[in-house]
């Protein structure tokens, strides 16, 4: 008769204890429901309490603590409406803060925006060859000078001027200006390198050559 007690105790004790952890899952998973994207490229998972002129205020995991972020530093805020219906209904919330939300973005995927601005780099960027021509010249008579050149070089990034974007509006999204800044970059360094490597060949081909006039 013991052994059936302990193990019902044992069976009760069990379930109380699974029973808690799902509802604790539960209620941490409802409380991280929007998303803070800040300037710097951080994402803070949380929900948000309160956006005005100034600050958003929100709180992790169902937690009394509330934490703040100043307006300053963010970039966007996206609130998921199904779950933090109080915030997306509430007119003192509405346009008090930079934000975004499943319903009223324009650009709903950043993923797809970001591969969008990838893409368009590749089509529309051509202002490298300025850069990739003198750092050839500049490695053939004088290399230390090329090198210095094209680390220069590669280590800035595309000047707005130089990236021949098509479409200005499509370039205030974030994710697509990412994408489309990053490849442009990337192509610069690509085309700077491959002139200094073959400013680099050029010099040994000519000395191969030299070498051989000389020892006939």
């Amino acid at each position: 008769m013991k052994k059936i007690t302990l193990i019902f105790m044992f069976c009760v004790f069990t379930q109380n204890i699974f029973g808690l952890s799902k509802n604790n899952f539960n209620i941490s998973k409802k409380n991280i429901s929007d998303t803070i994207y800040l300037k710097n490229g951080q994402k803070i998972a949380g929900k948000v309490v309160e956006m005005n002129g100034k600050i958003v205020r929100y709180n992790r995991n169902g937690l009394a603590t509330i934490f703040s972020v100043d307006i300053s530093e963010i970039e966007n805020v996206k609130i998921d409406t199904k779950v933090n219906s109080a915030l997306a209904t509430n007119p003192d919330f509405v346009e008090t803060a930079p934000r975004i939300t499943a319903e009223n973005t324009p650009f709903k995927d950043d993923v797809t925006m970001f591969k969008k601005g990838t893409n368009d780099a590749n089509l529309y960027y051509t202002s490298y060859s300025d850069a990739s021509i003198s750092t050839f010249w500049l490695t053939l008579f004088y290399p230390l000078v090329g090198l210095i050149t094209a680390l220069a070089t590669t280590a800035s990034p595309v000047k707005e001027h130089n990236l021949g974007y098509q479409d200005a509006n499509l370039m205030k999204n974030p994710a697509y200006r990412r994408g489309y800044t990053k490849e442009a970059r990337k192509i610069k360094s690509n085309k700077v390198w491959k002139s200094f490597g073959n400013g680099l060949l050029v010099i040994v081909g000519l000395i191969v050559v030299l070498i051989a006039l000389l020892t006939r």
